[in-house]
């Protein structure tokens, strides 16, 4: 911190000067890298841009510490909480009122979708805190993943307990091609996401583009233990997909006890 500003008090650089190789200002570096003193030394600054993009992935400093877990810049890039001795700053934050969330990346990714794919609880509570609220079914341009479907297929249950849990969270939202968060689950078998989304009422009779439920997936990747839970599932419907095999046509041992657990 000392270079920094013995460096910063001695030119005339912009504090939203951006790098050449990346387009990245010193705050988004700080952010991504959980450099809280650094961080802390630009936001109280009037002139810092507070929500700038990167110009290669058009990432803010928000979904940067989102991303990589850094909770404590999460908490005070969005002026939530005074925690960890950082009250000027919040308090300095709270009176400009200018972080935006929402803000998405070019590939239409916010901080929550950074957030709960790499499974950062803590990070995800304080998003989804937020006084103003926060878009909870936004897609990511790439597959149109929701956060929902992103902490899904990576298996987070507490992440997806927290978004399920929200009033207005689209369940049975459809990716690109059609998969649902439990499709997603179901094709990469962590069996308590995919219980979890059961019992909140997810629908296991939804086909994606390729004419597979969750079922069919979990049943063609081999997942054994998934496939005999939702087989077991009350009011499973029995449903062809577009290669004529219906849900019922693998064999598997029982195991839905195990998982019920």
């Amino acid at each position: 911190m000392a270079v920094l500003e013995f460096i910063l008090e001695r030119t005339e650089i912009s504090l939203n000067a951006k790098d050449i190789e990346f387009g990245r200002t010193p705050l988004a570096w700080a952010a991504m890298h959980g450099r809280i003193e650094a961080l802390q030394y630009h936001i109280v600054r009037a002139e810092v841009d507070l929500d700038p993009r990167d110009d290669e992935s058009g990432r803010t400093p928000l979904s940067w510490a989102a991303g990589n877990g850094h909770i404590t810049i999460v908490q005070t890039l969005l002026a939530l909480e005074a925690r960890n001795g950082f009250l000027d700053v919040v308090k300095e934050l709270l009176s400009r009122a200018n972080i935006k969330a929402d803000l998405e990346s070019i590939l239409s990714r916010t901080a929550l979708s950074y957030a709960a794919e790499a499974g950062h609880q803590a990070v995800v509570q304080v998003l989804l805190k937020l006084e103003n609220g926060i878009n909870l079914n936004t897609k990511d341009s790439s597959f149109g993943r929701t956060p929902l479907s992103l902490a899904a297929a990576n298996g987070h249950t507490v992440v997806v307990r927290a978004l399920l849990e929200r009033d207005g969270i689209d369940l049975n939202t459809r990716s690109k091609y059609g998969a649902t968060p439990l499709s997603w689950a179901a094709r990469y078998d962590p069996a308590p996401v995919v219980k979890l989304s059961l019992t909140h009422g997810a629908d296991l009779s939804i086909k994606d583009d390729r004419g597979r439920t969750p079922l069919a997936w979990a049943e063609a990747k081999g997942h054994t233990l998934m496939t005999e839970l939702l087989r077991s599932w009350p009011c499973l419907p029995t449903r062809r997909d577009d290669d004529g095999e219906d849900d019922s046509s693998f064999d598997t041992p029982s195991a839905v006890l195990l998982l019920l657990r």
